[in-house]
């Protein structure tokens, strides 16, 4: 008889159970939806984020040289990264400088279809300007004053004896140090520091022949694009092109110019090799192109500009 009665409690107990799971096998299909489904969405959305925002900042390069190649960059991006033309959306706007990207993908539901849960529409938008540079690394130990740059048109950068700046003053500038072979190595390298817009920068006096003449022509020797870079046909990275603090006069006494003060930066690409002694020149192209470094919607324009996530 013991026995027995077990037997029948436990058979009670086995359609308790079922009963039970019945009730919250929906909770649990619920759940599951919620956890896969949703997370699955979550990522979905961070991806397009990720992408809109990498095609903006890509496209907001491109602004200064032309708007129309901007809008096919970002769409060149898009599509490298799974995004077809149907699914997004380019606008391109001169009036503040901006790319704005729109992304609109459907998602299936998987567990949630259970539930009755349709396919949902993830939509992500992202928004980058071109501004004009507030801070750079990789300065030419030269300042150029401040004037309405003409694309293409050459420029002096350093001026042979006499000097032309002012007395004792060739275009110069002192970074990190005062010496000719730290001037060397920035005309070289780039000036590893970092140049802020409102900085106080101590000219350096003297012509500096050979150091400029060495600088220059390891620039060019570094040169292994075929055919080689020149101002018609050049890369971004050619070793030609420097960036330049432009400047106006901060410290002055009768014609010498002992400081300037920096109020952005611009990019030349520079024409050929220096002679010496009074010869002792280089000359440059004003060209439009970007860098990294810090930038500033009020910040105004010289030509090398950078780009920078605003809200859409």
């Amino acid at each position: 008889m013991e026995v027995l009665s077990v037997i029948s409690f436990l058979k009670k107990e086995n359609g308790a159970v079922l009963m039970l799971f019945a009730i919250l096998l929906p909770v649990l299909l619920g759940c599951t939806a919620i956890v896969v489904d949703f997370g699955s969405q979550y990522a979905c959305k961070v991806r397009l984020d990720n992408i809109a925002q990498a095609a903006a900042l890509a496209a907001a390069q491109d602004l200064q040289a032309d708007a129309g190649l901007a809008e096919d960059k970002a769409y060149e991006y898009l599509n490298l990264n799974g995004i077809e033309d149907q699914h997004a959306q380019v606008q391109v706007s001169g009036y503040d400088n901006s790319v704005e990207v729109t992304i609109q993908r459907d998602v299936d539901f998987f567990f949630g279809r259970i539930l009755g849960l349709e396919d949902r529409r993830i939509s992500s938008k992202a928004k980058a300007i071109s501004t004009g540079l507030t801070s750079l690394s990789g300065a030419a130990p030269l300042g150029i004053l401040s004037q309405d740059f003409v694309y293409g048109q050459l420029y002096k950068l350093k001026c042979g004896a006499p000097p032309e700046f002012g007395s004792g003053n060739f275009g110069a500038l002192r970074l990190g140090g005062s010496g000719s072979s730290v001037y060397e190595e920035n005309l070289k390298y780039g000036y590893q520091g970092k140049i802020e817009v409102g900085d106080i920068i101590e000219t350096k006096s003297g012509n500096i022949s050979g150091p400029t003449q060495r600088a220059i022509s390891y620039r060019f020797s570094q040169d292994s694009r075929v055919p080689p870079n020149t101002i018609d046909d050049y890369d971004r990275n050619a070793p030609q092109i420097i960036y330049i603090p432009v400047v106006e006069p901060y410290q002055t006494n009768d014609n010498h110019v002992y400081s300037v003060r920096v109020l952005g930066f611009a990019a030349f690409f520079v024409a050929g090799i220096p002679g010496s002694g009074d010869d002792s020149e280089i000359e440059g192209y004003f060209i439009r192109t970007v860098h990294s470094g810090t930038g500033s919607e009020g910040q105004p324009d010289y030509g090398l500009t950078t780009s920078k996530l605003v809200n859409p």
